[in-house]
Protein backbone atom coordinates (compact mmCIF):
# COMPACT_ATOMS: atom_id res chain seq x y z
CA UNK A 1 0.00 0.00 0.00
CA UNK A 2 3.13 2.40 0.55
CA UNK A 3 4.22 1.77 -2.35
CA UNK A 4 1.19 2.26 -4.30
CA UNK A 5 0.80 5.74 -2.87
CA UNK A 6 4.11 6.50 -3.59
CA UNK A 7 3.70 5.81 -6.94
CA UNK A 8 0.42 7.97 -6.62
CA UNK A 9 2.57 10.69 -5.01
CA UNK A 10 5.25 10.98 -7.87
CA UNK A 11 2.38 10.57 -10.90
CA UNK A 12 0.50 13.61 -9.62
CA UNK A 13 4.04 15.48 -9.16
CA UNK A 14 4.83 15.20 -12.88
CA UNK A 15 1.60 15.86 -13.46
CA UNK A 16 1.72 19.35 -11.86
CA UNK A 17 5.05 19.62 -12.92
CA UNK A 18 3.56 19.45 -16.98
CA UNK A 19 0.65 22.03 -15.78
CA UNK A 20 2.26 25.67 -16.70
CA UNK A 21 0.17 28.88 -15.22
CA UNK A 22 -2.88 28.97 -16.83
CA UNK A 23 -2.88 31.99 -19.85
CA UNK A 24 -5.01 35.08 -18.75
CA UNK A 25 -8.11 35.68 -20.38
CA UNK A 26 -8.80 38.81 -21.44
CA UNK A 27 -11.81 41.00 -21.60
CA UNK A 28 -12.92 43.08 -24.81
CA UNK A 29 -13.87 46.67 -24.34
CA UNK A 30 -15.25 49.57 -26.77
CA UNK A 31 -11.66 50.26 -27.05
CA UNK A 32 -9.99 47.44 -27.22
CA UNK A 33 -8.92 44.50 -24.16
CA UNK A 34 -8.47 44.67 -20.98
CA UNK A 35 -6.52 42.33 -19.01
CA UNK A 36 -8.57 41.48 -15.55
CA UNK A 37 -5.26 40.56 -13.66
CA UNK A 38 -3.79 43.94 -14.00
CA UNK A 39 -6.86 46.05 -14.68
CA UNK A 40 -4.78 47.44 -17.93
CA UNK A 41 -6.30 48.22 -20.83
CA UNK A 42 -5.46 47.56 -24.54
CA UNK A 43 -5.80 49.16 -27.69
CA UNK A 44 -3.76 48.99 -31.35
CA UNK A 45 -0.95 51.13 -31.92
CA UNK A 46 -1.33 53.47 -34.52
CA UNK A 47 -1.28 51.96 -37.87
CA UNK A 48 1.72 51.86 -40.18
CA UNK A 49 4.25 53.24 -37.79
CA UNK A 50 5.74 50.75 -35.19
CA UNK A 51 6.53 47.19 -35.41
CA UNK A 52 8.05 44.66 -32.93
CA UNK A 53 11.71 44.17 -33.41
CA UNK A 54 11.04 40.61 -31.44
CA UNK A 55 8.37 39.51 -31.94
CA UNK A 56 8.49 36.88 -28.79
CA UNK A 57 10.03 37.07 -25.23
CA UNK A 58 10.27 33.03 -25.05
CA UNK A 59 10.87 33.23 -21.10
CA UNK A 60 11.22 28.98 -21.05
CA UNK A 61 14.86 28.56 -22.69
CA UNK A 62 13.97 24.74 -23.66
CA UNK A 63 10.70 25.61 -25.00
CA UNK A 64 11.11 27.32 -28.85
CA UNK A 65 6.98 28.17 -27.99
CA UNK A 66 6.72 31.33 -26.24
CA UNK A 67 4.45 32.16 -23.47
CA UNK A 68 1.09 33.52 -23.97
CA UNK A 69 0.96 36.43 -21.79
CA UNK A 70 -2.94 36.87 -22.85
CA UNK A 71 -5.77 35.29 -24.75
CA UNK A 72 -8.49 37.59 -26.24
CA UNK A 73 -11.82 35.98 -27.64
CA UNK A 74 -13.77 37.99 -29.86
CA UNK A 75 -16.92 35.94 -30.94
CA UNK A 76 -15.31 32.77 -31.39
CA UNK A 77 -11.86 34.67 -32.90
CA UNK A 78 -9.26 34.20 -30.50
CA UNK A 79 -5.85 36.02 -30.60
CA UNK A 80 -2.79 35.19 -28.68
CA UNK A 81 -1.23 38.28 -27.29
CA UNK A 82 2.74 37.54 -26.48
CA UNK A 83 5.28 40.23 -24.49
CA UNK A 84 8.32 41.36 -26.07
CA UNK A 85 12.08 41.82 -25.61
CA UNK A 86 13.27 44.89 -23.78
CA UNK A 87 9.46 46.06 -23.35
CA UNK A 88 7.52 45.89 -19.95
CA UNK A 89 4.10 43.68 -21.05
CA UNK A 90 2.25 46.49 -18.97
CA UNK A 91 3.32 48.52 -22.02
CA UNK A 92 3.40 46.79 -24.92
CA UNK A 93 2.13 43.46 -26.35
CA UNK A 94 2.56 41.65 -29.81
CA UNK A 95 0.36 39.14 -32.28
CA UNK A 96 0.71 37.71 -35.06
CA UNK A 97 -1.86 37.28 -38.25
CA UNK A 98 -0.58 35.51 -41.10
CA UNK A 99 3.02 35.52 -40.40
CA UNK A 100 2.96 39.42 -39.69
CA UNK A 101 3.32 40.96 -36.59
CA UNK A 102 1.55 43.95 -35.09
CA UNK A 103 1.64 45.52 -31.43
CA UNK A 104 -0.85 46.90 -28.71
CA UNK A 105 -0.24 49.19 -26.28
CA UNK A 106 -1.50 50.02 -22.71
CA UNK A 107 -4.34 53.05 -23.39
CA UNK A 108 -2.36 55.23 -21.19
CA UNK A 109 1.23 54.73 -23.12
CA UNK A 110 2.35 56.96 -25.39
CA UNK A 111 3.50 56.37 -28.68
CA UNK A 112 6.86 58.42 -29.27
CA UNK A 113 6.81 60.44 -32.66
CA UNK A 114 9.73 59.90 -35.00
CA UNK A 115 11.49 62.82 -33.37
CA UNK A 116 11.27 61.05 -29.53
CA UNK A 117 11.58 58.13 -31.45
CA UNK A 118 15.72 59.15 -32.29
CA UNK A 119 16.41 56.76 -35.00
CA UNK A 120 20.03 55.84 -35.25
CA UNK A 121 20.58 52.79 -37.40
CA UNK A 122 17.94 51.38 -40.50
CA UNK A 123 17.20 47.99 -42.36
CA UNK A 124 15.63 49.38 -46.12
CA UNK A 125 13.39 47.00 -47.64
CA UNK A 126 12.17 46.81 -51.48
CA UNK A 127 8.72 48.31 -52.70
CA UNK A 128 7.11 44.57 -50.99
CA UNK A 129 8.56 45.43 -47.71
CA UNK A 130 9.20 41.75 -47.45
CA UNK A 131 12.97 42.48 -48.68
CA UNK A 132 15.99 43.70 -47.43
CA UNK A 133 18.06 45.34 -49.73
CA UNK A 134 20.32 47.53 -47.35
CA UNK A 135 21.12 49.53 -44.15
CA UNK A 136 21.87 52.69 -42.56
CA UNK A 137 24.64 51.23 -40.38
CA UNK A 138 24.80 52.08 -36.57
CA UNK A 139 28.20 54.84 -35.63
CA UNK A 140 30.76 54.16 -34.17
CA UNK A 141 29.85 56.71 -31.32
CA UNK A 142 26.87 54.42 -30.58
CA UNK A 143 28.80 50.78 -30.23
CA UNK A 144 29.70 49.33 -26.90
CA UNK A 145 33.61 49.68 -26.48
CA UNK A 146 34.04 46.09 -27.34
CA UNK A 147 32.79 46.52 -31.27
CA UNK A 148 34.79 49.96 -31.68
CA UNK A 149 36.05 50.21 -34.91
CA UNK A 150 33.60 47.48 -36.67
CA UNK A 151 30.86 49.68 -38.20
CA UNK A 152 31.08 49.25 -41.98
CA UNK A 153 29.71 52.95 -42.33
CA UNK A 154 28.97 55.49 -39.98
CA UNK A 155 24.95 56.36 -41.66
CA UNK A 156 23.17 57.06 -37.53
CA UNK A 157 23.08 61.04 -39.30
CA UNK A 158 21.33 59.45 -41.91
CA UNK A 159 18.41 58.44 -39.70
CA UNK A 160 18.40 61.46 -37.77
CA UNK A 161 17.99 63.24 -40.98
CA UNK A 162 15.06 61.21 -41.76
CA UNK A 163 13.99 62.00 -38.35
CA UNK A 164 14.27 65.94 -38.57
CA UNK A 165 13.08 66.33 -42.09
CA UNK A 166 9.55 64.52 -41.45
CA UNK A 167 9.23 66.84 -38.43
CA UNK A 168 9.82 69.99 -39.59
CA UNK A 169 10.59 69.74 -43.37
CA UNK A 170 8.60 71.05 -46.18
CA UNK A 171 5.11 69.41 -46.27
CA UNK A 172 4.00 68.29 -49.48
CA UNK A 173 0.34 66.52 -50.89
CA UNK A 174 0.55 63.43 -52.84
CA UNK A 175 -0.98 61.05 -54.24
CA UNK A 176 0.49 57.78 -53.28
CA UNK A 177 -1.66 55.38 -54.83
CA UNK A 178 -0.29 57.44 -58.38
CA UNK A 179 0.85 54.88 -61.18
CA UNK A 180 3.79 57.14 -61.46
CA UNK A 181 5.27 56.04 -58.10
CA UNK A 182 8.98 54.85 -58.76
CA UNK A 183 11.88 53.79 -56.25
CA UNK A 184 10.14 52.58 -53.23
CA UNK A 185 11.20 51.47 -50.33
CA UNK A 186 10.64 51.40 -46.55
CA UNK A 187 12.93 52.73 -43.84
CA UNK A 188 12.92 50.20 -40.94
CA UNK A 189 14.12 52.84 -37.98
CA UNK A 190 15.83 51.61 -34.75
CA UNK A 191 16.20 53.41 -31.72
CA UNK A 192 18.22 52.70 -28.66
CA UNK A 193 15.55 54.34 -26.34
CA UNK A 194 13.22 52.29 -27.69
CA UNK A 195 14.74 48.97 -28.71
CA UNK A 196 11.46 46.73 -29.08
CA UNK A 197 10.65 48.24 -31.96
CA UNK A 198 10.99 49.49 -35.50
CA UNK A 199 9.44 53.13 -37.34
CA UNK A 200 8.63 52.44 -40.28
CA UNK A 201 8.76 55.28 -43.27
CA UNK A 202 8.60 54.76 -46.96
CA UNK A 203 11.21 56.23 -49.60
CA UNK A 204 9.57 56.88 -53.14
CA UNK A 205 10.40 59.11 -56.12
CA UNK A 206 7.29 60.82 -57.91
CA UNK A 207 7.23 63.12 -61.14
CA UNK A 208 11.30 64.08 -61.21
CA UNK A 209 11.72 64.11 -57.16
CA UNK A 210 12.14 62.30 -54.27
CA UNK A 211 10.09 62.20 -50.69
CA UNK A 212 9.67 60.44 -47.42
CA UNK A 213 6.43 59.72 -46.03
CA UNK A 214 5.47 58.51 -42.43
CA UNK A 215 1.60 57.04 -43.26
CA UNK A 216 1.18 56.83 -39.63
CA UNK A 217 0.83 61.07 -40.17
CA UNK A 218 -0.27 60.92 -43.09
CA UNK A 219 3.11 63.16 -43.59
CA UNK A 220 4.88 63.60 -46.93
CA UNK A 221 8.71 65.55 -47.38
CA UNK A 222 10.85 66.44 -49.64
CA UNK A 223 13.76 64.15 -49.46
CA UNK A 224 17.07 65.73 -48.28
CA UNK A 225 19.55 65.40 -51.13
CA UNK A 226 21.98 63.05 -48.30
CA UNK A 227 19.65 60.77 -48.56
CA UNK A 228 18.91 60.75 -51.86
CA UNK A 229 22.35 60.27 -52.97
CA UNK A 230 22.71 56.77 -50.69
CA UNK A 231 19.82 55.57 -52.10
CA UNK A 232 19.46 56.22 -55.88
CA UNK A 233 22.72 57.88 -56.69
CA UNK A 234 23.11 60.91 -58.76
CA UNK A 235 19.35 60.77 -60.37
Amino acid sequence: MKKFIAVLLSLSALLLAGCGKPVAKGEVTEEGFLNPETGIEYVECTPLKLYPCYPFDATDDEDDDPDVYLRVNRNGNVTDYYPLWFEDASNLLCYEISGYYYLVRNINYQEPTIKEFNPISADIYDSTDNHKISSFYLSEEYLPDDYKGSSYSNDSWLCQLVAEHLTNGERVDIDTSAGEIQDLYYFHLFSQDYPAFYYRVAFFGYNGRYFLKDSSTNTTVYCPRDIILRMVGNE
